[in-house]
């Protein structure tokens, strides 16, 4: 008899032992759950209050650069521009194809957002209309071995079947 409450007593307190066990982590899960809901109301109320307007577009005759100006006129400021890339989509005329075009500006000091990929404003991001560094380029399909990046990925023509690699 005295074995058996013994046991009883043990088994108890060992189920006891592991319902105070869990229960801590349960706690610690809701704990964070509300912790993380918390922040992202936090998160969500900021952006509400933020407001990113693009202002004064222009564009000059003949060229293909576009001025404009992001301004964050909301009551929070949420943007630290330098870690961020702005992805402008627009229609492109192609060949007399109007060609959905997206390209990608990067945040830098002292020239605000810049073009990536670009040398003396010819625009080289996705899809390569021309030569930025001629030489150096291997054919891996199609081409003729000049060297000629423009040459491998002709992409006045949206393919993705030919494409180039660096012969270094």
């Amino acid at each position: 008899m005295d074995l058996s409450i013994a046991l009883a007593g043990g088994i108890v307190s060992v189920a006891i032992f592991a319902i105070l066990f869990n229960y801590n982590f349960v706690n610690n899960s809701i704990y964070d759950f509300a912790l993380s809901r918390s922040e992202m109301s936090k998160i969500e109320d900021s952006i509400s209050k933020t407001v990113i307007n693009i202002q004064y577009p222009s564009a000059s005759s003949g060229s293909n650069l576009v001025s404009f100006s992001l301004a964050e006129n909301g009551t929070e400021e949420l943007w630290s521009f330098d870690k961020f890339t702005v992805l402008v989509t627009y229609d492109a005329d192609i060949g007399g194809v109007s060609t959905p075009t997206t390209e990608k500006l990067s945040f830098n000091s002292t020239q605000s957002f810049a073009q990536a990929g670009s040398d003396s404003g010819n625009t080289q991001f996705a899809r390569p209309n021309s030569d930025v560094s001629p030489g150096n380029w291997e054919d891996a399909s199609g081409g003729d071995n000049d060297t000629f990046l423009y040459d491998e990925i002709n992409e006045s023509v949206r393919s993705d079947s030919n494409y180039a690699r660096s012969a270094t």
